[in-house]
């Protein structure tokens, strides 16, 4: 089934049509910012295709209380021959005055700043759109082409790469208990086949440091935790991410998380305590609320 916004209706002349996207034609308008450019190049240039789509209403018919009598007109047109898209004419503002935008592959590749042509004046804007829309060459069919070849190998090459490494990593950490379990006969595989580095002697605790950051870190994303702060004798309790906060005194402040902080009272800030939780600072922490079975 088409989209309503892509049916094309024929408009002034047998070689301009608009995008309606539900609105009747009788509604529409060429107003006097379009009708001497492009009725003029659709009467010059009768092969040529002008599509105007992205209607808007007019500035008159915006005073207008009843919606019948609204207006509307196009503030963009795309210009085909042949099927193969000439470029766009577009409506913008210098400062307050308004203005033609022309823009095609070609005018853009000259331009230092913006994609786009822009001029006040209609002479002018039919010059710039005489001398660039126009078929493309060899020379640009072939840039484009290689362009757009260029984005679907490296889009594919990352997707394949994305999809092994993924799958590479899978099996690894499916490994790791047992890498771990038998580092040196792992170490003397690899030497074996040419391995040279030397991170195998801290893959260890480089692994045990992990377990350690990762299931503190899990318990903050599955909201499992407490953030506390500790004011004095009393202890701002926050659970559930940010949606629920609790005040204690310490005389009242559950026995698990007292032992908790108890614990995480003796590290140095920015460390971590397996299943425990994490110092942040001197008075703040985040603290592991599930017990040994997986519990709140």
């Amino acid at each position: 089934m088409s989209n309503m916004q892509d049916v094309e209706t024929q408009f002034m002349r047998p070689n301009i049509f608009l995008r309606l996207g539900g609105t009747d034609v009788s509604q529409v308008e060429m107003t006097a910012f379009w009708e001497p450019v492009i009725v003029w190049l659709a009467d010059k240039f009768p092969k040529w295709r002008f599509v105007g789509a992205y209607l808007t209403q007019t500035e008159a018919s915006r005073k207008a209380g009843d919606k019948a009598d609204w207006k509307w007109y196009p503030r963009r047109w795309a210009v085909y021959l042949d099927g193969e898209e000439l470029g766009c004419i577009g409506q913008d503002y210098y400062g307050h005055k308004r203005c033609y935008t022309i823009s095609n592959d070609r005018i853009c590749e000259k331009r230092e700043r913006g994609h786009a042509s822009k001029t006040t004046k209609i002479e002018k804007a039919k010059k710039i759109i005489m001398k660039n829309f126009r078929p493309k060459d060899l020379k640009e069919l072939i840039r484009e082409g290689y362009r757009e070849m260029r984005g679907e190998i490296n889009s594919q090459a990352y997707a394949s790469s994305h999809d092994a490494h993924r799958k590479y990593t899978r099996l690894c950490a499916f490994l790791m208990d047992d890498i771990l379990e038998n580092t040196d006969t792992y170490v003397q595989l690899a030497v074996g086949r040419g391995y040279q580095g030397d991170e195998a002697k801290d893959l260890q605790e480089s692994y045990a440091v992990s377990k350690v950051h990762g299931s503190i870190s899990k318990c903050v994303e599955e909201n499992k935790g407490a953030a506390v702060l500790i004011h004095g004798d009393t202890y701002a309790v926050q659970t559930n991410g940010e949606d629920q906060l609790s005040i204690y005194e310490s005389a009242t402040l559950p026995d698990s998380l007292k032992r908790k902080l108890g614990l995480l009272k003796l590290l140095d800030k920015g460390n971590f305590l397996i299943d425990v939780g994490y110092r942040g600072d001197d008075n703040l922490f985040y603290v592991n609320m599930e017990d040994k079975n997986g519990r709140n």
